[in-house]
């Protein structure tokens, strides 16, 4: 009986249903651009510019800062506008580009002196400084009412697009902090000072803002306009948004809300010279001369020290002054415009192809192929970046590949135990059906074992011989077989047979032909030919499987120890005497069934008291070793020789074993092995 066998087929539908649902609500809040989406791809780009921070190419841009050391000599801040208006003075008379002042007055100067218009003699002072040193003044963007309102900017040139669809799109201000009216209507340009930093870092600055009906540059562009001597600022735009901001021949590439990202690099001592250290003369012309100047405070007690992506705190002057660089240098970063729907691409092109295929192939080699991609994906988006400056969030679409692959994987590990637990009822189910089966081998077993005749009872009733019998099956049951049996007082009958084939079916027609032998031997007495020929015709009538027997059948005189025997296609016996090893090789004849009616001829030898004839199958001499070599008839002789000439019948089997199993041929059966020794002792011995 054969275990039954289930074939089991993944049911990948619902793990490519979860894999999809999941890939679908990503993709949803990718394009939604959920806060959770910003923080994250804010996360990378930042992580890009610690990892590469820009080196400084060229130095436009210096900075003269009110620091703690001008500070300890010139004393607290602020300081009277006099000493301004000096410290920008001897800053002009090094002869800069232009001076940015990155510092607002909204109050007339406490420090007293008379009293003029909008101010003291002292805001006088500093106001023709910074007339007569084209100086730009920062203003502060506020959604406040009232403050100093909105001024008046340079004009502004839009390309591309209506500036009043341009206006919404921009920075939004109600209004402006500026400083007092004699120093604002001094100053030869008015920048922008504030940005955006809601986590605390600054990353981009707005180039262009718009006040109520007004658009007003940034600090750094209109100290390049002034520098410059360029009458407009001029705005590229399309009908998704700005493109870029700039002046003259100076194009700063922007997001569509005129917002530019600035590629820091480390904080430079460099780009300092100490206010005191101008004000005193001890400043190398070159270092200012022909360079953007922005005037700042670095005192650490005065001023909040922004965030940056590369430094956790920088003085606010030093953001400006590297994003001067950045301009200068064409060292820009950019978010490109299609950059977000290639992210969200690239997540459906390659969320998809985890679902179909995670579930389709090994987990070791799903989770290789998904390192691989994850791995391609920030090799893309750190290479944009460092080559051409290109921000790109693979940081949000990984993120959200691991997450459909590890949605794919539970519903693929859910699927797969669901299968294992399939497969350990249905292999509890044929450990039962196998169990069954072995039980009935085992039964069998029994049942043929006790089909085969007891040597020790025989020897017990019959002293004229000694007989000694071995059998060892391939399987649990085999299809050799061998009896010995006394159909009258003085005369026995003994035979060995081999079944076509091995197993179950084998051990039912060996007992179904031992039978028939036993039966013809009872009916025919002595005649072996005829015993043979009937044996032969009993079997063959009902062998609907075609199988066959060889056989060999000897019947022994007790008194005068004359031996007939026939062979129905079976290996000759072996008889051991004094005169060594005789092989029977007469009465001839085919396997049993062979034909269904066939005349076998018998043959005659007499045993001398003493002598012993041994039967055996195929197996024997057919025995393999590992090595698929042959045991032989001429290994099995060479181990007969070698035995003493009284040795007992069981002796001379247990011999024979001994060697196939030296042989290395008992432990890897290909065939049934069955052996039977008889000696006969002469006619005195009675029983």
């Amino acid at each position: 009986m054969e275990p039954a066998t289930v074939t089991f087929r993944p049911r990948r539908w619902p793990i490519w249903v979860a894999g999809l649902t999941m890939l679908g609500l990503l993709l949803v809040l990718h394009a939604t651009h959920t806060p959770a989406h910003r923080t994250l791809q804010l996360t990378l780009l930042d992580a890009y510019q610690k990892a590469w921070p820009r080196e400084r190419k060229s130095a436009p841009a210096v900075i003269v800062a009110i620091d703690e050391a001008s500070l300890a000599k010139y004393g607290q801040w602020p300081w009277p506008r006099n000493e301004l208006a000096r410290l920008i003075n001897a800053i002009g008379a090094l002869k800069p580009a232009a001076i940015g002042v990155d510092l607002l007055f909204p109050e007339p100067d406490r420090h007293g002196g008379p009293a003029v218009a909008d101010g003291t003699a002292n805001d006088l002072l500093f106001a023709v400084a910074l007339r007569d040193n084209r100086a730009v003044l920062a203003i502060a963007g506020t959604v406040a009412d009232g403050a100093s309102g909105s001024g008046v900017f340079p004009p502004v040139l839009v390309e591309g697009s209506d500036p009043l669809l341009l206006m919404p799109r921009l920075p939004q201000f109600r209004s402006v902090i500026r400083s007092t009216p004699v120093l604002d209507r001094a100053a030869a340009g008015h920048g922008i000072i504030s940005a955006d930093a809601p986590d605390g870092i600054t990353r981009n600055i707005p180039m262009a803002v718009a006040i109520q009906n007004a658009i007003a540059p940034t600090l750094v562009l209109e100290m390049i306009r002034v520098a410059a001597d360029e009458p407009v600022i001029r705005l590229r735009a399309n009908a998704d948004g700005l493109l870029s901001v700039g002046t003259g021949d100076v194009a700063v590439p922007v997001d569509k809300d005129g917002r530019a990202w600035v590629r820091y690099g480390r904080h430079d001592p460099d780009r300092f010279v100490s206010a005191v250290d101008v004000l005193e003369g001890r400043v190398d012309p070159a270092r200012i001369n022909s360079k953007l100047v922005v005037v700042g405070l670095t005192g650490l007690a005065l001023v909040d020290y922004p965030a940056t992506p590369v430094n956790p705190s920088v003085p606010g002057a030093e953001i400006h002054a590297q994003l001067i660089e950045n301009i200068f240098d064409g060292d820009h970063l950019i978010r490109p415009r299609w950059a977000p729907v290639a992210e969200l691409l690239a997540l459906a092109l390659c969320g998809t192809l985890f679902v179909l295929l995670t579930p389709l192939v090994r987990p070791w080699q799903a989770m290789s192929g998904a390192v691989a991609l994850i791995v391609a994906l920030a090799a893309i988006g750190a290479g944009a970046f460092r080559i051409s400056g290109v921000l790109l969030d693979v940081a949000s679409p990984a993120v959200a590949l691991i997450l459909v692959f590890m949605t794919t994987m539970a519903g693929k590990l859910i699927e797969t135990e669901r299968q294992r637990r399939r497969l350990r009822e249905t292999l509890q189910v044929e450990r039962e059906a196998a169990a069954r089966v072995a039980g009935e081998l085992e039964a069998a077993r029994r049942v043929q074992t006790g089909l085969l005749p007891d040597a020790a009872t025989l020897t017990a009733i019959e002293a004229r011989c000694d007989v000694a019998a071995w059998m060892a099956p391939a399987r649990e049951v085999g299809g050799d077989l061998y009896d010995f049996f006394k159909p009258s007082s003085d005369r026995l009958t003994f035979l060995v047979g081999d079944v076509s084939g091995k197993g179950l079916p084998a051990s039912l027609f060996m007992a179904i032909s031992k039978a028939l032998c036993k039966s013809a031997a009872l009916r025919c007495g002595g005649a072996v030919d005829r015993i043979l020929s009937e044996a032969n015709a009993e079997i063959a009538r009902d062998n609907p499987e075609d199988m066959f027997v060889t056989a060999v059948l000897c019947s022994l005189d007790l008194q005068t120890g004359e031996m007939r025997y026939a062979n129905a296609g079976h290996d000759a016996p072996i008889v051991i005497g004094k005169n060594g090893l005789t092989r029977l090789v007469q009465g001839g004849g085919p396997p049993l069934c062979m034909f269904d009616h066939h005349d076998y001829p018998g043959a005659a030898h007499t045993l001398a008291a003493g002598e012993l004839v041994l039967l055996y199958t195929d197996g024997v001499t057919e025995a393999m070793d590992v090595e698929r070599h042959l045991y032989g008839r001429d290994r099995l002789c060479a181990v007969l020789k070698g035995l003493p000439a009284a040795t007992s019948c069981a002796d001379i089997i247990a011999a024979v074993r001994g060697d196939l199993q030296a042989f290395g041929a008992v432990e890897m059966l290909a065939d049934d092995i069955t052996m039977l020794a008889l000696r006969w002792h002469g006619p005195s011995a009675k029983t």
